[in-house]
């Protein structure tokens, strides 16, 4: 079928009927149908029709939602003849879409060499951009469309080009492994040490995503091997953070700098033991890694591979001298990295090579501390074990193990602590024991330990609250009871004048009101506010508290520092069937 330009005289006399009846069809749909028509028509490579509308007059360079035209969509598709017809007529061989693509950028990126050539035949722009900066080289490196990619080049294509990022032809060959295109690249002119916008450059992007070849191709072609990209990343260091051991072994080969570091300070090494590569640590240390090199923070390699339990890891970095008790500049240690991860045997090992078991943090934190946080009891045991100091404190709040246990919820951990002759009421900076944090948190298994190794129940914080008042202000109605059954003082007031009734009452905890009024709680108590029970529980709706303090004896008629009532607050909180029992009990209005 001849592809010269369509006229609406007939063509071949089979072909007059059929095609003289499309014309009278489509000269009679709309306009935007047409070129609708024409669009999908040429991306499924319908000759006939095309040759139809375009001989009905729909305009070749009509444009779809995205502002693509016919052209574009039979390039991504490959249909040649479509190209070549809609060409011979008029379309734009420039003609962009909404993202900047070009019928050369669609071909190319789809691999569709024989359109490719007919487009740069007719002159297409061979370094058109889209949006983002790409070009049809671009795409047809990163696609490995190698046939593509040569006649691109034969035809002028700039090689060195950079999109909106920085990235390059052979950048994004580089990532995707597509050796045969990074070769023909650098033959034609690639700059191998182009870097992106983040100052990665083929070299590195290729050591990330393991491609070993084309690390090898690039090596030889004058790479600069310790380029730094953003961060301070190298090629080195992103290999080892991936494990890429081949290519570790080849950068290294190639005289990559072992010990380069990144901005904060980190090597190779640490990267690969934070990782657990195992392969790659011993690889590195065999070639001479510096095992006690530290970050900008103090970090070494045996703090990383100890935080992350890497137990072989560390082994190695051991045998190969690493210092056990270096401390980060927190001072943090190998030890306490681990016991916070709850990493048994890294903890076993480190003790076992000398490491200080009372070492603290800037904070006084210990290894022990940070075990009994956790809930890791194994750890706990090998650290008693070693001697650590039970009654240990921390600087800034004065919290012993036994506290961080207590408050986290770890009874097992309670009571080793407690064999190991811990402390049951020492006391905090702010004079809260292990029992008032048990307490407040409702661990109720570790309150009834605390209470039988003789903890004080009646010991205050530095704002005059008891274990038993924060049990009823956070609702822990099972502890305040284990409290009430030691003889908590059920009368004892905080700064604020309030009792352990009055943040029951506000709480609505029907049983513990029962339960301290039965232990001889004052129901007419008032805080520094001249708030009583009753008041909170009339405020807040609570009409089974309210009917239990009034058959209790509280006063209904008690007035705050405002001069306000029990009806008061039920009228202020909206609460009309507690307002009705109060009337009915004798409040005055």
């Amino acid at each position: 079928m001849s592809l010269l330009k369509v006229t609406r005289s007939p063509r071949r006399s089979s072909m007059v009927g059929i095609f003289a009846m499309l014309i009278c069809l489509l000269e009679s749909l709309p306009v935007n149908a047409q070129g609708d028509d024409l669009f999908d028509s040429a991306g499924k490579g319908d000759l006939v029709r095309v040759e139809a509308l375009l001989a009905s007059g729909t305009d070749v360079n009509a444009r779809n939602a995205n502002r693509a035209t016919a052209l574009l969509w039979a390039a991504y598709f490959g249909k040649v003849e479509i190209v070549q017809l809609l060409l011979a007529n008029g379309a734009e061989i420039n003609a962009q879409d909404n993202d900047g693509a070009t019928a050369l950028f669609m071909a190319s990126k789809q691999g569709q060499l024989n359109v490719v050539q007919v487009l740069l035949n007719k002159k297409a722009d061979v370094d058109a951009r889209t949006k983002t900066g790409e070009t049809a080289l671009m795409w047809a490196s990163q696609e490995g469309h190698i046939e593509v990619v040569r006649v691109l080049l034969d035809k002028g294509a700039e090689v060195n080009l950079q999109g909106n990022d920085g990235e390059t032809a052979l950048s994004l060959a580089s990532q995707r492994g597509r050796l045969e295109v990074v070769n023909t690249l650098l033959v034609h002119g690639s700059d191998v040490n182009l870097p992106d916008h983040e100052g990665w450059t083929a070299l590195i992007w290729a050591s990330q995503e393991g491609q070993f070849d084309v690390v090898q191709a690039l090596l030889g072609k004058k790479t600069d091997i310790d380029a730094k990209g953003k961060n301070g990343v190298t090629a080195l260091l992103i290999a080892s953070t991936k494990g890429r051991l081949e290519i570790v072994r080849a950068l290294l080969e190639d005289g990559a700098d072992i010990n380069s570091k990144k901005d904060d300070g980190g090597t190779a090494l640490m990267d690969a033991c934070a990782a657990n590569h195992s392969d790659v640590v011993r690889e590195l240390l065999a070639r001479g890694a510096d095992v006690n090199a530290r970050k900008n923070d103090g970090t070494t390699a045996l703090y990383c591979a100890s935080a992350n339990g890497r137990l072989d890891v560390a082994q190695l970095l051991l045998a190969k001298g690493a210092e056990v008790n270096v401390q980060r500049k927190d001072g943090a240690t190998a030890l306490l990295a681990a016991s916070l991860g709850g990493h048994l045997d890294v903890a076993r090992l480190l003790l076992a090579k000398g490491a200080e078991v009372n070492a603290k943090s800037s904070n006084g934190g210990t290894a022990l501390m940070m075990a009994s946080q956790g809930g890791y009891i194994e750890v706990v045991h090998a650290l008693l074990a070693a001697k650590a100091d039970v009654n240990s404190k921390t600087f800034d709040q004065g919290t012993t193990p036994l506290m961080f246990a207590s408050a986290h919820g770890h009874p097992d951990i309670v009571q080793a602590l407690l064999d190991a002759k811990a402390d049951v009421n020492a006391r905090k900076n702010d004079d809260a024991t292990a029992l008032i944090g048990a307490s407040q948190d409702g661990h109720f298994d570790v309150v009834k330990i605390l209470l039988a190794n003789g903890a004080d129940v009646n010991a205050k914080d530095i704002h005059s609250q008891t274990a038993l008042m924060l049990s009823a202000v956070e609702g822990h109605t099972d502890v305040a009871q284990a409290l009430l059954s030691k003889g908590a003082d059920v009368n004892v007031k905080n700064d604020q004048g309030a009792t352990a009734l009055y943040a029951a009452s506000e709480k609505g905890l029907l049983d513990l009101v029962q339960a301290l009024l039965a232990k001889g709680a004052d129901v007419n108590a008032k805080d520094a506010k001249g708030l009583t029970a009753l008041m909170k529980a009339s405020y807040f709706g609570h009409l089974v508290v309210v009917q239990a303090l009034l058959a209790k004896g509280a006063d209904i008629n008690a007035k705050n520092n405002l001069d306000m009532s029990a009806l008061d607050a039920a009228i202020l909180g909206k609460h009309d069937d507690v307002k009705e029992l109060l009337l009915k009990a004798g409040a005055k209005p």
